[in-house]
């Protein structure tokens, strides 16, 4: 009984000394089944330990392929590959009990993804290395940058960029620290092609869409003859390129082009006119110098500014002409002077209502007063006409008033003291030089009262 008693005694001693002598044994080194990601790295020192890790590492094998196909292997060595275990390391390390190493027989320490974070690959020795393998970027498709591009059926959109073939070296190299995290020995070189410089989600590519889209948004509309014109999206689709630059530009001409339509359509000048007479009903004005058109150069440099600065506009279009209705449907409205020639009658309407009716005198047979829609260009008061008779085939010098002249023929309106009749076919016999011949005091109130501007429409 006392030989049982003492055996177990002597038993546990000795169990106990292997215990104490572990306990000194790994109190400088890492208890059992310790693993640096998938190094085992139990029973060493930490110096042993990161010693241990490189070596390791650096027999590590990858397996390079290529669309199933296997291109060549490297091992890490061959790429130089440094591992800086760092902190990490030596925390494990010294948070380690030693008293516990019984225990990591059976259940071991594991440092997990840390290999990531403290292994570095140098890219210029991976190109390296797969040159020696005849794998290299020679002849492999680049890759193709997202563009913004045009077309009439979809107007502007992005075409994205595509991946080419060649292989970008970082891309791999982070590739390789991922297989050591993953202890996953293999690579497909397609998951490392290069990606394009500009995506189509870049911020390059989002901000100059968004900008299109708040160009093509704008609502630029142009008021002319009582419509209002909006710009069509489609048509400032159109109009707007982007230059080497990426700055955007717009295209003048067809811009030009775009406007010339609108002044074709809208102008008044040099065109006939129907006008509703007093006495013959309605009559056809031939074309003088009453009219406007669209001032085409000014409106084409506003719509492009319009265009830069992306702002909602509504505005009247820039004119020129002669008139005081310029940009108007109607340039003639309910205030204007009436020349029958028919008739030999004058009327002046103010605001739709006759202010002067009078028997006038026209051009004779020789010098006859030229038709035309005209309007006021030049008023004088107690003035001398100064001109040539080419019947009589001299000079003269006649003064008169009132002149209130109408179109670049020298044609007007001007008191006649010299005549002593008016109306009826005083023309005929004694006529005037193409000047309407007016009685004094109707001249005078057609003067205080006409402004400059004012349509003189003169018809048969």
């Amino acid at each position: 009984m006392k030989k049982v008693v003492i055996s177990g005694v002597v038993s546990l001693i000795t169990l106990g000394l292997g215990y104490l002598g572990g306990v000194g044994y790994y109190a400088e080194k890492f208890t059992p089944n310790t693993s640096y990601g998938s190094v085992n790295i139990g029973n060493l020192t930490l110096a042993e330990a990161e010693k241990q890790i490189n070596e390791a590492i650096n027999k590590e094998t990858i397996t390079l392929t290529e669309k199933g196909k296997e291109l060549g292997k490297i091992t890490l060595g061959d790429l130089g590959v440094e591992v800086a275990p760092d902190e990490i390391l030596k925390a494990t390390y010294e948070s380690q009990d030693p008293s516990q190493w019984v225990v990591n027989l059976f259940d071991g320490t594991e440092v997990k993804n840390v290999l990531g974070h403290n292994v570095t690959v140098d890219s210029e020795q991976v190109k390296g290395a797969l040159d020696k393998l005849n794998i290299t970027n020679d002849g492999r498709e680049k890759a193709v940058d997202a563009v913004i591009e045009y077309s009439d059926d979809k107007g502007y959109f992005v075409e994205p960029g595509q991946k080419g073939t060649e292989i970008d070296y970082d891309k791999l190299s982070a590739a390789i620290v991922d297989s050591l995290e993953q202890d996953n020995g293999k690579i497909e070189l397609e998951s490392v092609y290069a990606d394009p410089n500009i995506g189509e989600d870049s911020e390059q590519v989002t901000k100059t869409m968004d900008y299109i889209n708040q160009i093509l948004d704008t609502k630029i509309t142009l008021q002319v003859a009582g419509d209002d014109i909006t710009i069509p999206r489609e048509e400032l689709q159109k109009w707007i390129h982007f230059d080497a630059n990426n700055d955007l530009y717009v295209d003048e001409e067809m811009v030009y082009a775009y406007v010339n339509a609108l002044n074709d359509k809208y102008s008044t000048e040099g065109k006939d006119r129907q006008f509703e007479s007093t006495l013959q009903g309605t009559v056809t004005v031939p074309a003088g110098i009453l009219g406007w058109s669209i001032d085409v150069d000014t409106e084409v440099q506003q719509i492009i500014a319009d265009i830069h600065n992306g702002q909602d506009v509504t505005r009247k279009m820039a004119f020129y002409g002669v008139g005081n209705r310029l940009g108007e449907k109607d340039d003639i409205g309910n205030t204007y002077v009436e020349i029958d020639l028919t008739n030999q009658m004058m009327y002046y309407y103010v605001d739709g209502e006759v202010l002067v009716a009078a028997n006038i005198v026209s051009g004779k047979y020789g010098t006859e007063t030229i038709p035309g829609a005209n309007a006021v260009i030049e008023m004088l008061y107690d003035t001398n006409l100064v001109g040539y008779n080419p019947t009589l085939k001299v000079d003269y010098k006649v003064p008169v008033d009132y002149w209130i002249r109408f179109d670049y023929q020298a044609q007007g309106i001007h008191d006649a003291s010299w005549q002593w009749s008016f109306g009826g076919d005083t023309y005929v016999n004694n006529g005037s030089l193409g000047c309407i011949n007016t009685p004094l005091d109707q001249v005078a109130i057609i003067y205080a009262n006409i402004t400059y501007g004012t349509p003189v429409l003169v018809f048969h």
